[in-house]
């Protein structure tokens, strides 16, 4: 357990003590911006959905998160010399993101990258490159906390102030780890409860909608084989309300934003409607005096990757068990 602190706190302490080269970087940011994109794949697209929350709170400009394939082949026109691209990728190989940050400097777009591999083509195709160490148990709270990193230089070129915001992200390899380890308990008891269950309804709104896509596709569908789809708090009265019922398995993510109130209906129609209930709640967890609005969305990630080890151990599944990715042509 020890060693996995260790690797944890120091996989995010090097993005924390590189944050002032990571923010030199950016400078390449001018005034100007009329719009941006957030593009990845899977984990990555699924990250992309903090950020997006981020700046609409703040920021009078709109921000699209599209899949990475969808946004080469479609080429949105108002992808221009006056558009933010920002993309994501570990190995920053993935084909469909690379073309997609090719694209956008072919507009002459403003490129950045999160990747653990600066020499990659991700990493040449871009005009800025965040990076994270590429070994270590934490690599999503690593891009999140990166993404969070350029939230906050665009604070303040729209003049913004994110100071104490700043101090308050600076805390954060300590909080999710605090985090983490007091969903020991729940977790535990959620892989034993649900380790039989063969689908999976993954529901969050606002920021915490990527946590509920990528516990879906990511943990549940890639990871363990099993049936899953994420719901948006917004949509579940909407038609996926009648299915519920006591077979059918349901995950409620709650964060601490102006969507709570979408998820408090939610969860008030799923207790009373069925008896498989998760609901993973970042208001039942302390961490400190940081703003809960802001920070909640990626709290929700070190619980996930907790439950889903629990879960794997109780499956028999090893996580990194793949048939098809990196395994066949596809």
């Amino acid at each position: 357990m020890q060693k996995k602190q260790n690797n944890h706190l120091e996989q995010l302490s090097y993005i924390i003590n590189n944050k002032d080269r990571h923010q030199k970087d950016l400078d390449v940011l001018s005034e100007g911006i009329e719009n941006i994109f957030l593009i990845g794949c899977g984990a990555t697209l699924s990250q992309m959905y903090v950020l997006e929350y981020l700046l609409d709170m703040y920021i009078d400009i709109p921000v699209r998160i599209m899949n990475s394939a969808e946004a080469y082949i479609r080429a949105p026109k108002s992808i221009n010399k006056r558009s933010l691209v920002i993309t994501s990728s570990h190995s920053g190989s993935t084909a469909e993101t690379v073309k997609s940050a090719e694209m956008a400097k072919s507009r002459n777009a403003k490129v950045i990258s999160i990747t653990a591999n600066k020499q990659s083509n991700l990493a040449n195709a871009s005009d800025v490159v965040l990076d994270y160490p590429s070994e270590g148990i934490a690599p999503s709270e690593s891009k999140l906390l990166l993404l969070y990193i350029i939230g906050f230089k665009l604070f303040e070129l729209f003049d913004i102030e994110s100071d104490n915001l700043i101090k308050q992200w600076q805390e954060m390899p300590g909080v999710l780890w605090e985090v983490r380890d007091n969903s020991k308990k729940q977790a535990a008891e959620f892989a034993k409860k649900f380790a039989s269950k063969k689908m999976f309804y993954i529901i969050g709104g606002g920021g915490a909608y990527g946590a509920a896509y990528a516990f879906s596709i990511c943990k549940f569908m890639e990871m363990q084989w099993l049936d899953s789809t994420s719901l948006q708090c917004g949509e579940f009265f909407h038609g996926p309300l009648e299915k519920a019922e006591n077979q059918t398995t349901y995950i409620l993510l709650k964060t601490e934003d102006k969507t709570r109130e979408l998820a408090d209906r939610v969860e008030k129609f799923l207790l009373e409607h069925s008896d498989n209930v998760e609901i993973i709640d970042t208001r039942e967890y302390d961490f400190g005096d940081i703003n809960r609005e802001v920070f909640s969305p990626i709290i929700l990630w070190p619980i996930m990757n907790l439950f889903m080890e629990y879960f794997a151990e109780a499956t028999g599944h090893d996580l990194d068990k793949r048939r098809y990715m990196g395994k066949v042509k596809y």
